[in-house]
């Protein structure tokens, strides 16, 4: 029995295009299950769609400097700094696909037919992400932060960003033990299960989201399924009951299928949550809102670029809720200035709690 086989390289480097979230990426159409399969195997994801299956490859961010999961991934907060500012330096000079060429040349056998391709947008200030034909893209991560850390200005690089930090010290965690907080996300799980497995993290990194406390708002909208790593940041005993999920795609092939505590939002104040990119989702959203009688509220989620953060409200960044309105946006170094006041911030508050423990 002989089974199909697929170029997935052509497939991929054919399927380039500048998707509908504002960014370029690759993405494919099949209705072949054969193709499917085989793609699959190689590590690409996908979802049904109007057109069949939408499947996208690997992808990967290889550094970050707005969400503290993706800054905590190497496990050193300064070298996170010094390798995004060497990354944000090749692609001004429009070098970073060279570095990452080099990275393939050095290890050929191993890298032999395989594509990569570097996401690319205005929206993508503050993150280098890029996607690969099959797995092997995870080791390229670690290839290209090795031969960062053998470039002759590796240092350089490594002693700014740690004059500026100071301390290499890792973001405070805690775990949420309310108790009633705890059996919301176990019905959450359960209702959810029956479509689509979530997971919520017992763990949560520790956000100040005080400027929150003094907002009204009679529903928290948050947009399924990204929202559910976010949403034990902003769940406590006094909001969990104002919880609403609607699922929203720009992409009109995506179904729209998941509604769960519905309520009325006439004459209301709703707060939108919802990780954002290009921001479409939340405007659309916004539109929906609006046009059913409720009052908006727009909190983005590690937003990467100055533009999106424009059409919020209100905006988390790293460690912080931050007010739109009181944001220096003109700040051409805005990410890198947030980077450097919250690491600064999150070491100051660590010391307190350590000194008040010792009393």
């Amino acid at each position: 029995m002989s089974y199909m086989k697929i170029d997935a390289q052509q497939i991929f480097q054919n399927n380039v295009k500048f998707v509908e979230y504002s960014r370029s990426g690759v993405v494919y159409y099949t209705e072949n299950l054969d193709e499917l399969y085989e793609l699959k195997k190689l590590g690409w994801n996908f979802n049904t769609c109007s057109a069949g299956y939408r499947v996208i490859p690997p992808s990967v961010t290889i550094c970050d400097i707005t969400e503290c999961k993706k800054i905590e991934q190497y496990k050193n907060i300064i070298l996170n700094l010094a390798y995004f500012n060497f990354l944000k330096k090749l692609k001004k000079k429009n070098k970073l696909e060279d570095y990452i060429y080099h990275v393939l040349r050095n290890n050929e056998v191993y890298y032999k037919n395989f594509s990569f391709h570097v996401s690319c947008s205005p929206i993508l200030e503050a993150e280098i992400k890029i996607e690969g034909v099959d797995l092997r893209l995870y080791h390229l991560k670690e290839d290209m932060l090795v031969e960062f850390m053998n470039q002759e200005d590796y240092k350089d690089f490594y002693l700014l960003s740690k004059k500026q930090i100071s301390k290499n010290k890792m973001y405070i965690k805690k775990i949420e033990n309310d108790p009633k907080i705890l059996s919301f996300y176990e019905t959450l799980i359960k209702k959810n299960s029956i479509v689509r497995p979530i997971y919520i993290s017992s763990e949560h990194y520790q956000i100040d989201t005080s400027i929150l406390e003094d907002l009204e708002y009679d529903i928290m909208l948050f947009i399924p399924y990204g929202c559910y790593k976010f949403i034990n940041l902003f769940m406590n005993k006094n909001n969990y009951q104002k919880v609403m999920f609607w699922e929203v795609h720009i992409d009109q092939s995506k179904p729209n299928i998941h509604k769960l505590y519905a309520k009325d939002i006439c004459g209301r104040r709703i707060l939108i949550l919802d990780s954002v990119y290009s921001g479409k989702t939340v405007l659309y959203i916004k539109k929906v809102v609006e046009e059913m009688g409720g009052i908006p509220i727009i909190l983005g989620i590690y937003p990467k670029s100055k533009s999106v953060i424009n059409i919020l409200d209100y905006v988390l960044l790293i460690n912080k809720v931050y007010k739109k309105d009181e944001l220096d946006l003109e700040d051409p170094k805005f990410f890198e200035h947030i980077y450097i006041s919250s690491c600064k911030e999150a070491i100051k508050n660590d010391e307190n709690n350590s000194k008040t423990s010792e009393i």
